[in-house]
């Protein structure tokens, strides 16, 4: 077992365990706590961590970053993070490459510049390259996904039921929930506007303005003018009241889950009057009170290398047999993918932004003070 010293900075280590457990479908703390007992009793190696049995309370404290008795170990760090991933390698319908790496939990451990210790006490600072895009792989502040012998990947009969999926909500444009607003929605948005009612969770990066389905009236009314300058009041309108219809989806009794990372260029004035800003960020207050709706605020240095700046939205799906589903909106278009490789790559993406991201109980501080400046 490693030895540790003393107490460590967890914060982006919970926030990387709690994306770890998202991917393998959030398991119970019971769960946890019995695979992990399991896997320590047959002396099971996973990914090169001989995991020890963790008691659910213990699972409870970190994932939800309790202070638990004395420091976290970094035991019970790489044991979690390795019960987490075999609970996801056993379900071929999750996508256990998305997870962040257990080196990578290691590194976060041993502190935010990702030090590494040797034997000794000195150590060797990882050198982070420049990301480019389109990606190449997956982003440089995760690492290399492993590659591990034996351990189960996404099937072709996934990715071709995930097109078929595609193909079909762009058939049911017409039958579809917003067929009375035809008429003003482009022909690209038209299928994610399906699929958005159908997501059992969505996960968003918004990097300069506040996500959609978060927005006032007014907040819409807006952005949809200074984006299409051109068009008449009446479909400013009827894009304004989609919008809206397009909400409801959050107050619905089985509404999904929905988790947003934002970039704190979106709190602030720009182009947005103060009155219209002021309100549509008191209206962020109340929706943290909201259970299914989680939040965070990303400064705009943290972000810049991890990923584009287009809004992002991940899309997972109730029915078995699919994979998630990303949307990557343009001013005048929108790019779905569902190809194994690229779902992996934007799911790391999201995983990066929340790790790196303010934690959601600073949520309430940090749009006061936002709206202090005002």
């Amino acid at each position: 077992m490693a030895s540790e010293e003393g107490v460590r900075p967890v914060t982006e280590v919970v926030k990387a365990l709690r994306h770890n457990r998202h991917i393998a479908d959030n398991p119970s703390y019971e769960t946890i706590g019995r695979v992990s007992h399991m896997l320590a009793a047959r002396k099971t190696l996973v990914y090169g961590v001989q995991v020890e049995g963790i008691p659910r309370s213990t699972a409870n404290d970190l994932l939800r970053g309790k202070r638990v008795r004395g420091p976290i170990k970094l035991w019970q760090v790489l044991s979690l993070g390795a019960t987490l991933r075999w609970i996801a390698d056993q379900n071929d319908q999750l996508d256990a490459d998305a997870m962040i790496p257990i080196p990578e939990l290691r590194r976060l451990y041993y502190g935010a510049e990702q030090r590494e210790p040797s034997a000794s006490a000195g150590g060797k600072t990882a050198a982070r390259p420049r990301h480019h895009w389109p990606p190449a792989g997956p982003p440089p502040s995760i690492g290399p996904v492993e590659a591990v012998p034996g351990a189960p990947g996404m099937s072709r009969e996934r990715e071709q039921a995930t097109e078929r999926l595609l193909d079909d909500a762009r058939r049911r444009g017409s039958d579809a929930w917003w067929s009375a607003y035809e008429g003003v929605v482009p022909e690209w948005l038209a299928a994610y506007l399906t699929l958005e009612r159908e997501a059992q969770e969505i996960r968003v990066y918004a990097p300069y303005r506040i996500p959609e389905l978060l927005q006032t009236r007014e907040y819409a009314r807006h952005t949809i003018r200074e984006d299409m300058p051109g068009l008449d009041r009446k479909t400013v309108a009827r894009l304004v009241k989609l919008r809206m219809r397009r909400q409801e989806l959050l107050r619905r009794s089985d509404s999904p889950e929905y988790w947003a990372v934002v970039n704190v260029r979106a709190l602030q004035r720009g182009t947005v009057p103060p009155d219209v800003l002021r309100a549509q960020l008191k209206h962020l207050l109340t929706m943290a009170n909201f259970r299914n709706i989680e939040v965070q605020f990303i400064k705009d240095e943290a972000a810049r290398d991890v990923i584009c700046p287009r809004p992002i939205t991940i899309m997972r799906f109730a029915e078995g047999g699919y994979l998630d589903m990303v949307f990557v909106q343009h001013p005048d278009h929108g790019i779905y993918h569902y190809r194994n490789t690229d779902v992996a790559y934007f799911s790391l993406c999201h995983g990066t932004l929340a790790v790196r991201a303010i934690q959601p109980f600073e949520m309430v501080r940090t749009l006061l003070k936002a709206l202090d400046r005002l």
